[in-house]
């Protein structure tokens, strides 16, 4: 279950640090930033406690090539207000039934691979993304749709001590199936403390905000917090004790 977690925080962390944090880079051959950072996650299941995790935090980039944690795209069109990219990133869902007690019974829910498009566009400070992958290796075989919001404040000059701090809305779309396969109770798993649930198509509402200080053009300090409400088709499940998800990191990052 460590690992587990490991790779989740891990992936939490690069989905809430976005490209658009680091400062522009100028060269040729790989571009970006590597560093170590610290995530407090609160879990959403039932008997799970919350988890307390170091993190890397990978940012890389090979001209239209980039890897963002556990992220791996190619921008298909890449302009000056923003791009087109195909990606591919892992579905770290889930949980082993033989790590908690009340999950007793049932099967376990695996980890799976999405793969689709992403949409990131900016004009002048204002971000826009929108997302839409399907999983690719069937065990969920659902899709998701999101899109996002965010708006870049930018405190100091252009070359060191620069604050930018990017606080995000956003509005997630989950298919029946993911929702069914990861919060849904089959009729064979379900017990009188665990009822059978049928998981439904929903939305998930999300609000963040992201801070970057840049002692120079190559070190910094980043820090977020990102909230994630459920909508009914997942809070209703019997399987959680929580009606949201809640994240909250800070880390420290190198860039070339």
């Amino acid at each position: 279950m460590r690992l587990r977690n490991l790779l989740v925080g891990f992936w939490l962390v690069c989905v809430v640090v976005p490209v658009y944090a680091a400062p522009p880079m100028g060269g040729a051959g790989w571009k970006g930033s590597l560093g170590l950072g610290v995530l407090w996650k609160a879990e959403p299941y039932k008997g799970e406690d919350d988890t307390i995790l170091p993190i890397p935090l990978i940012n890389l980039k090979y001209q239209r090539f980039y890897i963002q944690g556990f992220t791996v795209g190619y921008k298909l069109i890449d302009e000056l207000e923003g791009s087109i990219d195909i990606i591919a990133q892992p579905r770290l869902e889930g949980y082993d039934a033989s790590d908690n007690v009340y999950f007793e019974g049932m099967e376990d829910r695996d980890y799976s691979m999405d793969v689709g498009l992403a949409l990131n566009a900016q004009f002048g400070r204002v971000l826009f993304n929108v997302t839409a992958v399907s999983d690719v290796l069937g065990y969920n075989d659902g899709q998701e749709v999101s899109a996002s919001v965010g708006y870049n404040f930018v405190f100091g000059g252009t070359g060191q001590s620069v604050l930018r701090v990017t606080p995000t809305l956003g509005l997630k779309w989950l298919s029946a199936n993911l929702v069914d396969y990861y919060y849904g109770v089959r009729a064979e798993e379900a017990r009188l403390d665990r009822p059978q649930y049928t998981g439904d198509a929903g939305f998930n509402g999300t609000v963040g905000v992201m801070a970057n200080y840049f002692f120079t053009t190559h070190s910094g300090i980043s820090a977020g917090i990102q909230y994630e409400a459920f909508g009914n088709e997942i809070a209703d499940s019997p399987l959680l004790e929580k009606d949201y998800s809640l994240r909250v990191f800070a880390g420290y990052s190198w860039m070339f």
